[in-house]
């Protein structure tokens, strides 16, 4: 069993690519699908049909381990007859260590960021966009498995709905000035609200807290900290 290993997710996700996703550890390996942890999170995947044939791929979170001491007069056998059927869980294996063997249950992570939007939800972001004219870098695609994301034509990179959302909200000025009648406000508004949680992680200026907003213009002064861009501390 691998113990490392050196992988780009973009050839299996496209929303997993770039820095700091290109290091994770194996934990579970078999044909019919594995189970990494990414080193600089620690968050779990599960990747249905292994490395080099994937299918599926979503977050999954241990919700049970159990540890064997190999030195243990209890057999390996025994063990593995006691655990089948155990827990409820998406998928679960043995995770080889030097001394022990884990056999970890992994349960799927309910995923509840918006990753669809409505053809209501999609005409008023495009319109407040081209009367705005941000439709010069804000630009609206659906992914092959059908969910929603926004690229950024100006940066050409791929932006969670919720992180363009909250870009091309920082511009927005009254519903007037984009010809928005009163039924497209009010989508505008709950769509707004249905991402409050998600934009919290987000910087309206596109600054980065894994490298601590280090590509913004503003970062010599100001980082995005708990959702709000701050005066950095001087001490």
């Amino acid at each position: 069993m691998k113990k490392v290993s050196d992988m780009n997710y973009s050839e299996f996700c496209e929303y997993l690519d770039g820095d700091g996703y290109d290091k994770f550890e194996t934990i579970l390996e078999y044909d019919e699908f594995c189970v990494y942890r990414e080193i600089a999170t620690g968050k779990y995947f599960y990747l249905e049909g292994g490395e080099n044939d994937a299918s599926d791929f979503f977050e999954v979170e241990p919700i049970a381990t159990l540890i064997y001491d190999v030195n243990h007069d209890i057999s390996e056998e025994d063990v593995q007859e006691h655990l089948i059927g155990l827990f409820e869980c998406s998928c679960c294996g043995e995770y080889v260590k030097d001394d022990c063997i884990e056999y970890i249950w992994f349960q799927k992570v309910e995923d509840t960021h918006l990753t669809k939007l409505s053809d209501q939800e999609w005409d008023v972001l495009e319109k407040i966009a081209t009367k705005s004219k941000m439709d010069c870098w804000f630009c609206l695609q659906e992914a092959e498995n059908g969910n929603h994301y926004v690229e950024d034509l100006e940066e050409n990179k791929k932006l969670s709905l919720a992180e363009g959302i909250c870009q091309l909200d920082s511009g927005f000025t009254s519903p007037e000035d984009y010809d928005l009648t009163k039924e497209e406000f009010e989508c505008y508004q709950a769509l707004v609200r249905k991402v409050a949680n998600e934009v919290a992680d987000y910087c309206p200026l596109g600054g980065d807290i894994m490298n601590d907003c280090a590509d913004c213009a503003y970062a010599g002064e100001y980082h995005y900290k708990d959702g709000e861009c701050v005066i950095r501390d001087e001490t």
